[in-house]
């Protein structure tokens, strides 16, 4: 795996091919249904093959009603043994443990919170609690956004405005709702959106519309892929730099990594 001391020599590639990655959503581990989805030698080989220098993981949607504890607890593992990764919590709001579980993401040295309110059966708007306590312990929170009617998007616009201090990044960037999501990312400093699932005209939008300072690289791996989503990603960007913004800068301060 290539590190950051290299990046000067490979930093003039600009195909987005083999501009160097950071990919901000990446579920691994076991599934519900107690199947391994997602294993690191599978994200080490994508990894290489496409440059990806490091890799925000996160657990799926498991099975065991513990607030996802132990999935969290796989996840610190495996960012203890395999440097390029970077964990985020996952955190269901409604398990009466969430606050502990916020807590421990300091403790297991996570970088950040992965909140999904389809998966958890929570709205959006209904999770002060969540934002105010992600901003006391300055832990980024990565939301899915991407709902068919919009639902999710517009709850975010009316809670996120009341919480500026946390970068909050837009999974999937709204998707069929991406105007709303392109105003609130171009308006608000603290959020930004990852590009994941959206189709090759979505993208083209999102790359015209929206500030290169805002626009995250993310597969949803396994559920996106890596070589899908750059094929999606390969459109006629603002500029060589708003790539390599695009494809690893933004993620790298964001993260502060």
């Amino acid at each position: 795996m290539t590190d950051d001391k290299n990046q000067s020599k490979e930093d003039d590639t600009v195909d987005i091919w083999n501009v160097p990655k950071i990919d901000v959503h990446v579920h691994i581990g076991k599934d519900k249904d107690d199947e391994d989805k997602n294993h690191p030698s599978k994200l080490y080989k994508d990894m290489k093959e496409y440059n990806i220098r490091k890799a925000v993981i996160f657990p799926f949607n498991t099975g065991p009603k513990d607030g996802f504890k132990d999935a969290n607890n796989t996840i610190h593992r495996l960012v203890k043994k395999y440097d390029p990764l970077i964990g985020f919590s996952r955190i269901d709001p409604n398990h009466p443990a969430w606050e502990k579980e916020m807590e421990r993401a300091i403790d297991l040295d996570m970088k950040g919170l992965k909140l999904h309110p389809y998966a958890q059966y929570f709205e959006c708007d209904e999770i002060d609690f969540i934002y105010e306590k992600a901003t006391e312990l300055n832990l980024p929170i990565l939301i899915h956004s991407a709902h068919k009617e919009g639902k999710y998007i517009d709850q975010l616009k009316d809670i996120l405005p009341s919480f500026t201090n946390i970068p909050i990044i837009l999974a999937h960037a709204g998707i069929t709702e991406q105007s709303d999501a392109i105003k609130m990312a171009n308006e608000q400093d603290n959020i930004y959106m990852d590009l994941s699932i959206n189709k090759k005209h979505r993208v083209e939008v999102l790359s015209l519309m929206v500030e290169d300072d805002k626009m995250m690289f993310g597969s949803d791996t396994p559920y996106g892929g890596v070589k899908k989503t750059l094929h999606r990603m390969d459109v006629e960007w603002r500029s060589e730099e708003t790539i390599k913004k695009v494809f690893y800068k933004n993620a790298k301060k964001v993260l502060n990594i």
